[in-house]
């Protein structure tokens, strides 16, 4: 009897994790040489929440490379944790290669990916920008070139992602200043049903192919 009662509670519980839906609110904003960015996971009409947040990142050029110093607040932390990571030349090239290894390794998953992404909504997808060069010409130009980029990404994205709302676009030339403002925000939900489907079939496809570790160890490599 313990034994069926433990079983439906199991069966419960996956069942209510498979009908569980996520949202995803991501938020970036940069002015000047600031940038915020913040991460919010919701679930059960908020009961549970996450949030990651970077309130403030620096580049630093150095002798020997960039170094990269952020704020970090989790959610729940009153205090900011400063996390700073040394870019060198020799680490970039290494990540770089790295990532080629990778792309060739996953290159048999892709279909799977795509299919992921097709279960992927997109409510909300806004993206304002304010530039400024100083000069009419050159700021006449950029402004063309970021309203390129935008489409540009706006049609690969919607290729993979249902939009549910029309994206809301912006590019501000900012004629007489040199400015270099943007906001970004973005809602995504997606089952996690959908998770452990796409979940599942990677592991089948990784059993087969036995390449796992060069899967998920290539681009940690240092």
């Amino acid at each position: 009897m313990l034994a069926l009662v433990i079983i439906g509670v199991i069966v419960l519980i996956v069942v209510l994790l498979c009908l569980t839906t996520l949202r995803i609110f991501l938020t970036y904003g940069r002015v000047g040489e600031n940038d915020h960015l913040v991460m919010e996971i919701t679930a059960w009409r908020k009961l549970f929440y996450y949030k990651y947040e970077i309130p403030l990142l620096k580049m630093v050029n150095g002798d020997d490379g960039v170094e990269l110093s952020a704020h970090v607040e989790k959610a729940g932390e009153q205090s900011f944790n400063e996390d700073k990571k040394k870019l060198t030349p020799p680490k970039v090239k290494r990540w770089y290669e790295n990532y080629q290894v990778l792309l060739h390794d996953i290159r048999d998953f892709q279909p799977l990916f795509k299919q992921f992404l097709k279960q992927i909504r997109c409510d909300k997808f806004e993206w304002h920008t304010r530039l400024g060069l100083g000069d009419a010409g050159a700021t006449g130009s950029l402004t063309g070139l970021a309203w390129g980029i935008k489409s540009s990404i706006i049609t690969v994205i919607s290729q993979y992602v249902l939009l549910r709302s029309i994206p809301k676009l912006s590019v501000q030339p900012v004629w007489n200043d040199q400015v270099v403002q943007t906001q970004f925000r973005c809602i995504l939900h997606f089952r996690l049903y959908h998770v452990f489907v796409a979940g599942f079939k990677l592991l089948v496809k990784l059993r087969k192919k036995r390449d796992w570790k060069i899967l998920f160890l290539t681009p940690f490599r240092s």
